[in-house]
């Protein structure tokens, strides 16, 4: 009889695999050697590969030496059966993962040999060394059975080693010491990461049952790979197949479901379910659906997604102006709806698609597409004591890709794609509007409130586009007296663009005025009555144009497969980046070489020990954020003028919207604010990492595998600001006339090579078969990020690059004694976390019938923060530059934060937690089968302090660095009169981020089929 292993757990299936896997990658390969019982290697075999992910069969034949490579296989479950006469086929099945190169081998009998009995016999198949890549693969069914909170393509990358947030930038993920903006997320071969920040967790492009699988690549090596410095998260969509299928899913949760946090000390802080405000114990439900099938069975597929949230109805209130007074003293004007309750409601219609086409058994065509739209009305920036002076948002997320991968000839492969993502972020007030121009008016308590019109400009919103164009083509060389080659070369296109005016108002055009009558008439002052009246007119200056920064790459990479031991790969890269403004001048223009190099060794050559080492450079692109600093690509500028016309305490609307009345004359201008006095270096370099590494990895024969990688990394072409005394610029201000031109300090963004980052790591990867039903899987890291600054990394969530201290005036320091230990000394960067691990324990079990039950035990470990001693000294700048005879001397700084200790001195606490996910799946009639799954996160509910305040007492004036009064001090807590702590090293409770730890549930139920 013939006999094939029973496997009721898989562990390619469910254990995170640890694959060698570049970037827009979206098949797999198969490769191996067929023999016969005696080792000797059987030519012609024919290898037949069979999948509900391929279209059709595909077959290809071994070498002369029994050699066969079966490429650009979808990802899926496949079954080989080697086929040749005189022999006994021989049938195996495996997992093929997305970019994976999986090994093989397979050992044919002779007929006459066989006797009564066929017993099949073929090593288990492994990631094969060819693949040079360092990544990690999560599919589908890993996500349904470990406990995740989403399918973010964020929060599956904090599954692999290596990968890390950091939390002063909005807890973005970084990877190997890598920036928050040094990342590639692509869906599908498409870039879908925000231009401005370089992230993103991708559910705005998909449904999370969509995903077939997830590649988190660390460190790709094969030259294809480019625009990074961090890593790269490959994700790809499910195709149809010959069957119609689709899952219906409902998730479920509630506010009474989350566990209340303890309240530090701040014990006037109320959680959010204990029934103060807006905590009703609310139900919330969303919906998604998938459906995939044939059109033409072999030939066209399609899938199709759609979700559904439920109205996001938020609860808010007007500003009141109840009570006060103008700013100068005189009855002000009350709105009727001072302080009414208005709600904010959002809607979402999001739909995604993929068809393919098989065109032959050798060529494939793929189309995909997506569109997201999310609006929310009455939106509030501040202020507004009216509906009128609220707006609507629209924002919109699509993305398309035409991909073709095809097999030219037994030699030859060829894979090509051209894709486009375009987020629009648009809403504001109206033009047409009754009084379309939003003024803000000014009362006794200092604050300004607005009215008539929303802010922004609706019809004018921030165009974030990304298009993608590569082609791939591998050749593999026929035995050679060296050994097998297999060469890449190719080319990848990226191509960014922005448009984003950034109007602040509906007519472009901000108001200020000191005051507003009881009967809606506005008072206005001249400035030659009162030079000290507050009265602006704020014009905005910008373009409609189209920001760029392209970045064009070559690639050249060769692998040598010199023996069955012995494989060596060489490669070269070569990329070259414009950037240009609005109006089309190039401000950007540079170019770089990344070498790679790997030799891997398998001692036995059975692939059961492998050695690896590798040197790479990988070169980053320059992001939005950081190139359209110097266009009006989002940076208006703002110019300030006065009120020009005689003092009318009773003006109209009609009045104060008059530009005529306002002096837009060297008399009335008043400043000028925004983007200028930007520059930068016009050869300047994207930021670019070494990487040395070496890795060892056993795999056993049922599957299990264990891997253990040393890292190092050290950047260079980091970018910094650059801020000298006396370096100053002029503005000739636009919307004015006769205006001199206006001084401003320069900001002059270079190449530094002053700038260090250097992250060093020790990574552990394993997976267990413990028995037939229960698996062990995880991973371990051990890393230490340092150096003397960020590198221009992004400051916060939605915040740009921010400079670093080094080169902000450093002659002041210097000419006083003080070196860098003072203001930027080396340490411990942002995203430096010490130890990082996640272990889980999973369990699958089916019954005769068909049911099947699942359990996940996720233990996530997370090393705490660090934070540096520091505190606001008095700073000699404009001394300085008083002497140096600058005529803005208010412009410069008068104090800067001075450092006590290294960087990142002090350390927050670690912290861990235990994830539960239980699931049952039952069939319920024909294909249709019910499933349900419980997730409890924090399952112990055990609060752990993770952070505490290190905010400083500020003082005035600020301590001369070298005064009795400079160093570093906690300061007392500060009590308030209901009990709240502030200061120095005080924790909050619900509200702030100071614990972790509470337990929270989520149900997901539907059916599948």
């Amino acid at each position: 009889m013939i006999r094939f292993p029973i496997r009721q757990l898989s562990l390619t299936a469910l254990a995170l695999i640890a694959a060698p896997a570049a970037a827009q990658e979206s098949t797999g390969q198969v490769v191996g050697t067929v023999r016969t019982r005696t080792g000797e290697g059987l030519a012609g075999v024919k290898i037949r590969l069979s999948s509900p992910a391929l279209q059709g069969v595909r077959t290809v034949v071994t070498e002369a030496k029994g050699a066969y490579r079966a490429p650009l296989l979808p990802p899926g479950s496949y079954r080989i059966d080697a086929i040749k006469e005189g022999y006994h086929t021989n049938s195996v099945t495996m997992d093929v993962g997305l970019g994976a190169v999986i090994r093989q081998d397979i050992v044919l009998g002779k007929v006459a040999e066989a006797g009564t009995t066929v017993e099949v016999i073929a090593a288990t198949a492994a990631v094969d060394k060819t693949d040079v890549k360092s990544s990690t693969n999560i599919t589908s069914e890993i996500m349904d059975i470990i406990p995740r909170t989403t399918r973010g393509m964020d929060t599956i990358a904090l599954l692999t080693p290596g990968v890390t947030t950091n939390t002063l930038a909005g807890m973005r993920i970084t990877m190997r010491g890598g920036q928050t903006t040094g990342n590639r997320f692509l869906l599908n071969g498409t870039d879908i990461a925000d231009n401005m920040y370089g992230d993103t967790t991708g559910r705005f492009f998909y449904v999370d049952d969509s995903i077939a699988e997830t590649q988190v690549i660390q460190s790709p090596v094969n030259a294809r790979y480019g625009n990074f410095t961090g890593g790269v998260i490959n994700a790809i969509t499910k195709t149809g197949s010959n069957e119609f299928t689709g899952i219906l899913r409902m998730n479920l949760s509630r506010n009474s479901w989350y566990a209340v946090s303890p309240r530090g000390l701040r014990p006037a802080s109320a959680p959010i379910n204990s029934g103060t405000g807006l905590s009703e114990d609310l139900r919330n439900a969303s919906y998604t659906l998938i459906i995939g099938g044939p059109i033409l069975k072999d030939r066209i597929w399609f899938s199709v997604s759609t979700k559904k949230d439920p109205q996001n109805s938020i609860a808010a209130a007007l500003y009141s102006t109840q009570g006060l007074s103008t700013l100068f003293g005189e009855p002000a004007y009350q709105a009727p709806t001072n302080g009414q309750p208005y709600t904010r409601i959002g809607t979402l219609k999001f739909w995604e698609g993929k068809l393919t086409f098989g065109l032959g058994l050798n060529h494939t065509l793929e189309f995909t597409a997506n569109k997201n739209e999310t609006t929310q009305t009455n939106r509030s920036i501040g202020g507004e004591v009216e509906p009128a002076a609220l707006y609507d948002s629209a924002n919109k997320n699509t993305y398309w890709t035409l991909g073709y991968r095809g097999i030219l000839s037994s030699s030859t492969t060829l894979e090509a794609r051209y894709a486009v993502k375009k987020d629009s972020l648009g809403g504001g007030g109206r033009a047409d509007a009754p009084f379309p121009q939003r003024i803000y008016v000014g009362y006794s308590n200092g604050g300004f409130y607005a009215f008539n019109n929303g802010a922004f400009k609706a019809g004018s919103p921030d165009e974030r586009d990304i298009k993608t164009a590569i082609a791939n083509l591998t050749w593999f060389s026929p035995a050679t007296p060296i050994g097998t080659w297999t060469v890449d070369m190719g080319f990848e296109y990226l191509n960014q663009e922005r448009s984003a005016p950034n109007e602040q108002s509906p007519t472009g055009n901000r108001i200020f005025l000191e005051g507003r009558n009881p009967d809606g008439t506005y008072r206005v002052t001249n400035w030659a009555d009162d030079p000290d009246q507050i009265n602006t007119m704020e014009i905005g200056v910008s373009a409609t144009g189209v920001a760029t920064t392209r970045t064009t790459g070559l690639y050249l990479n060769g692998t040598l497969a010199v023996n069955d031991k012995l494989q060596l790969m060489v490669g070269g890269r070569y990329d070259e980046v414009t950037a240009k403004d609005t109006l089309g001048a190039p401000n950007i223009k540079s170019s770089a070489w990344s070498p790679r190099l790997q030799a891997t060794y398998d001692l036995w050559g059975d692939q059961a020990w492998l050695f690896r080492a590798s040197f790479a450079t990988y070169t980053g692109r320059l992001h939005d954020g950081f190139t359209n600093k110097f266009t009006f690509a989002g940076n208006p500028v703002r110019e300030w003028y006065s009120w020009g016309a005689p003092s009318n305490y009773a003006a109209t609307y009609a009045d104060v919207t008059n530009l005529a009345n306002w002096a837009l004359n060297a008399n009335g201008f008043q400043g000028v604010g925004g983007a200028s006095g930007n520059f930068v270096q016009s050869n300047l370099k994207a930021p670019s990492v070494n990487e040395w590494s070496f890795d060892i990895k056993h795999a056993y024969p049922d599957g299990s595998y264990f891997k253990a990688a040393v890292v190092r990394r050290d950047w260079k072409n980091l970018y910094n600001d650059i801020l000298t005394i006396g370096d100053e610029t002029a503005y000739a201000p636009r919307a004015g006339t006769g205006i001199p031109p206006v001084g401003t300090v320069a900001t002059r963004w270079i190449t530094d090579p002053r700038l260090k980052r250097e992250y060093t790591s020790l990574e552990f990867d394993f997976a267990a078969r413990l028995s037939r039903e229960l698996t062990l899987g995880g991973n371990y890291t051990y890393a230490v990020l340092r150096g003397n600054g960020e590198g221009g990394d992004s400051g916060g969530t939605n915040t740009g690059p921010v400079g670093d201290p080094l080169g902000t005036y450093d002659s002041v320091h210097y000419s006083r004694g003080r070196d860098t230990s003072y203001f930027a000394p080396m340490g411990y960067l942002n995203s430096d976390q010490r130890h990082r691990s996640s272990i889980h324990l999973d369990y699958l079990t089916r019954s005769q019938a068909g049911a099947a039950f699942n359990a996940s035990l996720l233990f996530n470990y997370a090393g705490g923060e660090c934070y540096s001693l520091t505190r606001t000294n008095a700073f000699e700048a404009q001394a300085d530059a008083a002497a140096a005879g600058s005529p803005i001397v208010g412009q410069y700084p008068s104090t800067y934060n001075r450092y006590f200790g290294e960087r990142g001195f002090g350390r927050m606490n670690d912290s861990f937690n235990f994830d539960l996910k239980l699931g049952i799946d039952v069939p319920v009639v024909s294909k249709v089968r019910y499933f349900l799954e419980v997730t409890v996160y924090n399952v112990f509910n055990h609060w752990q302090l993770t952070t505490v305040s290190t905010a400083q007492t500020t003082v005035s004036p600020a301590p001369a660095t070298n005064s009795a009064t400079a160093g570093f001090y906690a300061s007392p807590w500060v009590v308030s009169a209901s009990g709240n702590r502030t200061g120095f090293g005080t924790y909050g409770g619900d509200g702030t981020s100071n614990f972790t730890g509470g337990r929270w549930v989520m149900i997901s139920t539907g059916i599948k089929w």
